[in-house]
């Protein structure tokens, strides 16, 4: 893919992250999607910035522009960064295991119920308990009731969480 010339620079609200994000034609096998937008992150404050994002619930994510209304996406804890032979997995719903016999089981991805348009882009999930090395962590009822979000998730720095 070549950079167009009018590639535009994004900065997160945070400052955290800064972006190009630039369209072109998208060529499959069966399929042309002209004008795709893709985001290709250039920095990062919080971590090594790589690779092409895009999975918000937002009109420019891939599923959205694809008409997509399911898609995988895998998620590699951070201590594996520099290690490619290392992998993690997140198993949502389920007993989960490497058995052949446990199907892959769905869960829903919840809404923001926020009128805060930086909330609307944002994927939630619905939780009731979670567990560590098969141990409960006790929190209080409170922590799983979703709440409106004074701002984005994760667009608050650091230092001042």
């Amino acid at each position: 893919m070549e950079l167009a010339a009018d590639a535009i620079g994004v900065v997160y609200s945070s400052g955290s992250t800064t972006r190009l994000l630039i369209s072109d034609t998208l060529r499959t096998p069966g399929r042309t999607i002209r004008n795709f937008v893709v985001g290709c992150s250039l920095m990062s404050v919080y971590q090594q910035s790589s690779g092409l994002t895009g999975f918000s619930c937002g009109v420019p994510s891939v599923p959205s522009q694809l008409g997509l209304t399911k898609f995988f996406y895998f998620l590699l804890a951070r201590r594996f960064d520099d290690n490619a032979t290392a992998s993690d997995e997140l198993i949502l719903g389920g007993a989960g295991g490497k058995d052949d016999n446990v199907r892959m089981q769905y869960i829903p991805l919840a809404r923001s119920a926020s009128t805060r348009p930086l909330c609307s882009v944002y994927y939630y999930l619905a939780l009731i308990a979670i567990t560590v090395r098969r141990k409960s962590v006790q929190l209080p009822k409170r922590a799983f009731v979703a709440e409106e979000l004074e701002e984005a998730p994760l667009s608050r720095r650091r230092d001042s969480a």
